[in-house]
């Protein structure tokens, strides 16, 4: 009889679903059947393994050695004997020597000349006896330091007579007075209150020239004069060729506070209407 599907692979269908766990074309049904049913096991048919029956090579297996299976050790060389008496093969071990006699041991001999039996360190040393502890006459040499004539003392200023004559302030013509750039020109101080830099303001509605800044340090930008019209603060960041705003300025005295980053700035006045001045500053400083 053949049977479809043996592998189990193809499950059965129930119109919409497969069943799992159920093969297709497998019938589910019940046998009749005890409830209970015995193992056969071994020829002689009994519930249970006694191993004994099926494995009677195993039931006379020995436990023991019997006579004449046992041999008694031969260990002794002479006349073989069943235990290891070790003085009888090792009798010259039974004589052993636990301390030198006389004549065994000799005298150390330590000195060259007359061998002592031990050693005075003096003796053989005899030329430490007398060791110098001092220099004595002639042993000592006063020291030649000066190039010249040679001294027993280093003078530093007569060696080193260029240095006597060292500067300590400076003379005419040694000290120029400095250049300080403020907003046009130059002076000998920083008037740190005055306007900063100047940056251009145009006068009509037109865009003014750039001015080139450090783009390490932080600026405040501060304008002054009269103002009725309306102005940009364009400014070039560090690394980009465009500019942008970044602030609209309609009254006097307005500042902005440019932070660091920025490489050039320019006023573009985009409403006519007074005369403006624009400046740029270090920021105030604040409290740390």
């Amino acid at each position: 009889m053949a049977i479809s599907n043996p592998s189990f692979e193809t499950l059965e269908n129930l119109g919409t679903f497969d069943q799992p766990g159920v093969p297709d074309d497998w019938a589910l049904t019940m046998g009749a059947a005890s409830s209970w049913e015995f193992a056969q096991l071994t020829s002689v048919i009994i519930i249970g393994e006694d191993f004994e029956s099926g494995w009677l090579a195993n039931e006379g297996r020995r436990t023991v050695f019997g006579t004449g299976e046992r041999d008694n050790a031969a260990i002794d060389v002479g006349t073989p004997e069943a235990f290891e008496d070790f003085e009888e093969e090792w009798s010259s071990n039974e004589d052993r020597r636990t301390e030198f006699g006389g004549g065994e041991r000799d005298d150390a001999s330590i000195d060259a000349g007359t061998p002592e039996t031990f050693e005075d360190f003096e003796e053989e040393w005899s030329s430490n006896e007398n060791r110098r502890t001092v220099f004595g006459g002639g042993e000592l040499d006063s020291a030649s330091i000066d190039a010249g004539a040679p001294e027993a003392f280093e003078d530093f200023e007569e060696e080193w007579d260029s240095n006597e004559n060292r500067r300590t302030v400076f003379g005419g013509g040694e000290r120029d007075d400095a250049t300080i750039a403020q907003g046009a020109g130059t002076g000998t101080s920083e008037l740190f209150a005055t306007a900063g830099e100047a940056v251009t303001v145009p006068g009509g509605v037109a865009v003014g020239a750039p001015l080139s800044i450090d783009t390490s340090q932080p600026y405040l930008v501060s304008f002054a004069g009269t103002l009725t019209g309306q102005l940009e603060v364009r400014v070039q960041r560090d690394g980009f060729a465009t500019w942008e705003t970044i602030d609209t300025i309609t009254a006097v005295g307005d500042t902005v506070d440019l932070s660091a980053g920025y490489k050039a700035i320019r006023i573009a006045r985009t409403v006519i209407g007074g005369v403006t001045t624009c400046a740029i500053r270090w920021p105030i400083l604040t409290e740390l």
